[in-house]
């Protein structure tokens, strides 16, 4: 942003000099009406040129207010298979990019039967990039640490429990965020337990040939087959590259990635229109037709109150 600001203003201050110097010119020179409308037409058809798209590139390289990715959570289930009926199920929900200019929120619930409460911690980030704060319903719990803070828990006789955290950005940067909880453990669910994870609805997959071996890129794709990944004691880590999340089964942890983003702070429409108008101003002042009307009006105030 202050790099627009900056490009805004260079345009108008320069552009307001050129108009002074053309000013300057023609009235030193004594040069005619023509010349002047000439010269300034020509110095506004310039600058509205150069300033234009110069106003647009800067803007273009930075993400709008109205960018969709904004508006799309993303979520990751962990299904605990755990030999009952219903297994426990852990949600985790942020967004991967968000704007500079408003807070995001990092949550995780729990859905279990047998659960009587639920705690779950998050990861302290570097309080010069970001500020952390319990959402509704995530009273802050004494069981805080000094590596994990703004740590959450609920109590209560239902299977449902969700918990919520709130962050401040106050710079772009990309930031890690870790959020633990013991029932997000596989040894939590028993020696013999399992998990599957989904993200964005969708099982969480590899590609495997008919054999069941891996398959790899550039090889025979003939009989190759999306098999969901299963977690279990003899492998408890994920990596979902798409949601830049690590699953954590033996640590609890969900680990992942939020890039704060520098935006316009305006949609990519209203940009446009600003971007025009700072060209128009900046065509404008550079004409010299602004220093014509300024030194008119004081040499009326001279006759007038002579």
């Amino acid at each position: 942003m202050i790099e627009i600001i900056a490009t805004f203003m260079v345009s108008i201050v320069l552009s307001a000099f050129i108009g002074f110097l053309i000013y300057r010119y023609s009235k030193r020179r004594s040069r005619g009406r023509v010349f002047e409308i000439v010269a300034g037409g020509l110095a506004f058809g310039l600058i509205l040129i150069a300033s234009l798209p110069t106003l647009w590139f800067v803007g273009w390289r930075l993400p709008s207010t109205d960018m969709i990715e904004f508006a799309r959570p993303t979520d990751l289930t962990v299904r605990f298979i755990d030999g009952t009926p219903d297994g426990a199920s852990v949600t985790l929900a942020f967004q991967r990019e968000t704007p500079d200019y408003e807070d995001f929120s990092v949550s995780i619930s729990l859905v279990d039967q047998d659960a009587i409460d639920f705690t779950a911690r998050i990861l302290k980030p570097s309080e010069q990039v970001v500020s952390l704060r319990t959402g509704q319903g995530c009273p802050p719990s004494s069981a805080a640490t000094d590596v994990f803070s703004e740590a959450c828990s609920a109590t209560g006789n239902g299977q449902s429990f969700g918990l919520r955290w709130i962050a401040t950005p106050h710079r772009a940067a990309v930031v890690e965020f870790v959020v633990s909880s013991e029932q997000l453990q596989l040894q939590h669910y028993g020696q013999n337990a399992s998990a599957f994870v989904t993200a964005g609805g969708r099982d969480v997959c590899e590609w495997r040939n008919p054999d069941g071996s891996l398959w790899r890129s550039g090889s025979n794709r003939s009989g190759i087959s999306c098999v969901p990944v299963q977690l279990d004691q003899n492998r408890v880590a994920l990596e979902v590259s798409n949601a830049d999340t690590i699953v954590d089964l033996a640590r609890g942890e969900f680990r992942f990635l939020v890039e704060i983003l520098t935006t316009l702070g305006v949609s990519r429409g209203t940009y446009g229109w600003l971007a025009l108008l700072g060209a128009l101003v900046s065509g404008f002042l550079g004409s010299g037709w602004l220093w014509k009307v300024l030194d008119s009006r004081r040499g009326g105030n001279e006759r007038a109150s002579g």
